[in-house]
């Protein structure tokens, strides 16, 4: 991280005008693994904030303009609110292939005919958990955004999507894979995740 900010601190002096980036994963990874409360986030989030004020410094010295932006929000995740979806045989026996996307929001490709069951069923047992959303609403909703889709877009998002309440999070596991367990996560409806903080400076 020290290196990336010097390096470019460096390139703010050059007098060309340029674009240049810099991302910074270790805040995401930490918070992955001890969550977004924890101590060593709070530490790590002050070195970086020490840091981007330094760079501000050189960036007023050289005229320069600064734009800091996250790539999601962050929550902590409960290891009391994970729901393993494949404890339930029944409901997990109506999936053509394993759950994908997110722990937050996971899409669900059905056997055919499963549909209507499988939708049953997950309100029923997971309804306290996540709401049940047949993903073809989610697609003229807008969800997804403006524009025009694309074509493999309704392939990918499945049948039907669970999209996790606040708090939870959804997963399954293969035979041989080690069950998923994270302390912070993110792509899921609650504020935190939404909402992105923008840090604009110009000198």
């Amino acid at each position: 991280m020290a290196d990336g900010f010097a390096r470019l601190a460096r390139r703010l002096a050059d007098p060309q005008p340029a674009f240049h980036y810099l991302y910074l994963p270790q805040l995401d990874t930490l918070m992955h693994e001890q969550g977004p409360d924890s101590d060593a986030a709070r530490v790590l989030l002050a070195e970086i904030d020490a840091a981007f004020a330094a760079l501000l410094g050189e960036a007023e010295r050289c005229g320069a303009a600064i734009v800091a932006i996250a790539d999601h929000g962050f929550v902590a995740a409960p290891d009391a609110q994970w729901l393993d979806v494949d404890a339930d045989p029944e409901l997990y026996g109506l999936l053509a292939r394993p759950l994908s996307g997110e722990t937050r929001l996971a899409y669900c490709h059905l056997k055919p005919g499963c549909a209507a069951r499988f939708i049953e069923l997950a309100r029923e047992r997971l309804g306290h958990a996540c709401w049940v959303v047949e993903s073809r609403e989610l697609r003229t909703s807008g969800v997804f955004g403006p524009g025009s889709a694309h074509p493999d877009l309704a392939r990918r998002c499945g049948d039907v999507a669970l999209i996790a309440k606040p708090g939870w999070n959804l997963r399954d596991t293969l035979p041989g894979e080690e069950t998923l367990r994270l302390a912070g996560v993110h792509a899921g409806v609650h504020p935190d995740e939404q909402a992105i903080p923008l840090i604009v400076y110009r000198a």
